[in-house]
């Protein structure tokens, strides 16, 4: 991106992982961070003697639950906004005629998805089971948003066009070929890639030239209810993200087969030309499929954290990197990490003596191994030991963590976020576990950009930003380290942020189980109707209709709804809730 003025500027991307109902956690960060730059950006137009260096916030690249986040950001930058601040007793605190829905990234995280909602049964009234859960009110939601509008504000620390890039989860996959030496006819592979993002530029000059790698990015007007055909791409895009295996419903995503261009690159071997990119194998390439249409999961399941993305924009396209060194930084990602959870041993396998050898041997049969499987996959793609490293590495520069961490959690708690248990899904189940994540969020967010989002006196940027303040200045700035705040807190951000209290006793089981029997009976009842549409005698029809009634009324559901209660309320031990 180029910069509007000499004055240096620090290069920011967002990097937002997969978090679940704790998209609570990533909104309040957000909703902090946007409140941080306004002030910023207020003080230094008053003339006040604040940092006068700048930054410039070039992407955000969201993966799941992030992507939603990354969403809800790109909607509401040209906006002015109350920002939400939550008491310790759960009280809103916010300006004078202000209310929560005002704010999309509160009110669309904390207010308007509840698991209520979730497991209605108006999804199932067309006669088709999608997912264990209603996914209407999450596609009202993101519909709700695209139309969002209010009181215009400039923000110069957005680069226009911002770039907004969404992971997915391709089902499809995109072909890629590998060519090795030898017999051709026997090597000449194609690798499937199901990893995907599709990519958007929000806002700037339609007619404005960019760089060759985001050329296939779509094109966005800065507003989204202006645009609404385009942008309801970066909906489905942010919702397709989001298609959490089974209980989520995948997503059908339709794109141009040229998006696939500036994927993979290798070098040119050119001179001159650093770069070629890698085109997809697709069988018949003078005719490739057109449009390009795929089934979505969750993107979690494949880069739930997708640094990378947010990288490339910041260090100025493929290949390149930013300077990690403290003195030469210019740049970074944030990283926004929702579950980085408090250390543990994970559970031990279960054993049973084998009776011939008397040894231990693993008793897991192979119904039990799906779910394990299937968690173990999920775990494994949050897992990027160098990403992570870097982060936490207080000599790099170049990328930071904003992890939960410090709330009112008891000892016993497993999370620091409240909704952590189920894999993320138990802040669904009550309002005030996502209040607190939001709030959580904020909290961190100032504690980070004040402690930790700094640089030595000596980097050029903040050098020149605040040379013109004096000693007295200076020092209300400084860190513990003698560091200087890439993005400094002025005025009422600089005031600490409240904890709220930890959540416990606000949610009980019971009350929720005649809703979960409800959607479990709908989905029963869809399942047998189909089954039986396959019978055709009519004796035999009426037979097999009771026994399946039967054995669900008998065994089924109060198995399912024991299994169901006794999952829940030991996500709620487990968080001490």
């Amino acid at each position: 991106m180029e910069e509007s003025t000499s004055t240096p500027a620090f290069k920011i991307g967002l990097s937002l992982a997969g978090a679940v109902s704790a998209g609570a956690y990533t909104a309040g960060v957000l909703d902090f961070l946007i409140e941080a730059l306004d002030c910023w950006t207020v003080a230094q137009t008053r003339g006040d003697a604040v940092p006068t260096h700048r930054v410039s916030l070039e992407a955000v690249a969201g993966a799941s639950a992030g992507s939603l986040c990354a969403a809800l950001l790109a909607i509401v930058l040209p906006y002015r906004f109350p920002h939400v601040r939550v008491a310790a007793n759960g009280a809103l605190q916010m300006q004078e005629g202000a209310s929560a829905p005002d704010n999309p990234l509160y009110h669309g995280w904390v207010e308007a998805i509840d698991i209520r909602q979730l497991l209605s049964t108006s999804d199932l009234a067309r006669g088709e089971f999608d997912s264990l859960l209603n996914c209407e009110a999450i596609d009202a939601c993101v519909q709700h948003f695209l139309r969002y509008s209010g009181e215009r504000q400039t923000r110069p620390y957005v680069a226009r066009p911002f770039v907004a890039r969404m992971a997915l989860g391709n089902l499809r996959g995109v072909p890629y070929r590998i060519d090795f030496r030898g017999n051709k006819t026997i090597n000449d592979e194609a690798m499937i890639e199901h990893s995907d993002h599709q990519s958007f530029l929000v806002g700037g000059d339609p007619a404005c030239t960019v760089p060759a790698y985001l050329s296939t990015h779509a094109r966005l007007a800065a507003e989204s209810h202006t645009d609404l055909a385009r942008w309801q791409a970066l909906g489905d895009a942010a919702v397709a993200s989001g298609a959490f295996p089974l209980f989520l419903k995948p997503r059908l995503i339709t794109r141009e087969v040229a998006d696939y261009g500036w994927r993979h690159l290798v070098d040119s071997g050119v001179p001159g030309v650093a770069l070629t990119a890698i085109p997809p194998a697709w069988k018949n390439p003078q005719a490739p499929p057109s449009p390009y249409a795929f089934a979505c999961i969750d993107a979690g399941m494949y880069n739930n954290e997708p640094f990378e993305l947010a990288h490339e924009v910041i260090a100025g396209g493929p290949g390149k990197s930013v300077p990690h060194a403290a003195e030469a930084a210019d740049g970074a990602v944030l990283m926004i990490a929702p579950f980085v959870s408090t250390p543990h041993d994970g559970a031990e396998p279960v054993t049973k003596i084998d009776p011939q050898t008397q040894r231990p041997r693993l008793h897991l049969p192979p119904l039990q191994q799906l779910m394990p499987l299937f968690w173990s996959l999920i775990m494994q793609s949050r897992f990027k030991p160098l990403d992570l490293a870097m982060a936490y590495d207080e000599s790099v520069y170049s990328r930071f963590v904003i992890a939960p961490t410090l709330s009112k959690a008891p000892e016993a708690s497993s999370e620091w976020i409240a909704g952590g248990a189920l894999q993320g899904f138990l802040g669904f189940f009550c309002e005030d576990f996502r209040k607190h994540d939001f709030q959580l969020g904020r909290r961190n967010c100032q504690q980070f950009l004040r402690e930790h989002f700094t640089l030595p006196a000596d980097n050029p940027i903040v050098r020149a930003g605040y040379a013109a303040l004096d000693d007295s200045s200076l020092a209300r700035f400084r860190n513990e380290a003698g560091q200087l705040p890439i993005i400094p807190l002025i005025d009422r951000v600089a005031i600490d942020e409240e904890l709220m209290a930890w959540p416990a006793g606000r949610f009980a089981t019971q009350p929720l189980m005649p809703a979960i029997q409800k959607r479990l009976d709908a989905i029963f009842q869809l399942h047998r109707k189909q089954a039986l549409a396959a019978v055709k005698p009519w004796l035999q029809r009426t037979v097999l209709g009771m026994a399946m009634s039967l054995s669900w009324a008998m065994l089924g559901r109060p198995l399912l709804k024991k299994h169901i209660a006794a999952t829940i309320e030991k996500a709620l031990h487990a968080q001490a809730l």
